[in-house]
């Protein structure tokens, strides 16, 4: 289960940090960032399953992923996960990810 999310300078998300529940729902109005948010889960994933070139490749590049803002900064992605084990207690992780890139490329 995700017990923190940070995100900093993707997509349209300048500065977020969540701190779900069980049970989630995302409700605004258009073109506040819900797909984004969902986006970000995306970009892990292949990240993950593919390697970080693929990753922006597969979105156009680094330019079409970082905050298009004055100043962007790298983009910073944080994520605090909960699993239950087996033999006890839940186990905790983090995974932290940081990504510098200019629109030519990382």
């Amino acid at each position: 289960m995700v017990k923190k999310l940070y995100v900093g300078n993707f997509l349209s998300l300048k500065e977020l940090e969540i701190r779900p529940n069980l049970n989630n729902v995302l409700v605004g109005p258009n073109t506040c960032g819900k797909s984004n948010l969902l986006r970000v889960f995306q970009f892990l994933r292949d990240t993950a399953l593919h390697g970080l070139n693929r990753a922006f490749t597969d979105r156009l590049g680094y330019a079409e992923v970082a905050w298009k803002g004055k100043d962007p900064g790298p983009i910073h992605i944080i994520l605090e996960v909960e699993v239950n084990k087996n033999s006890g207690g839940p186990a905790r992780a983090e995974y932290e990810v940081q990504i510098n890139g200019t629109p030519q490329g990382l």
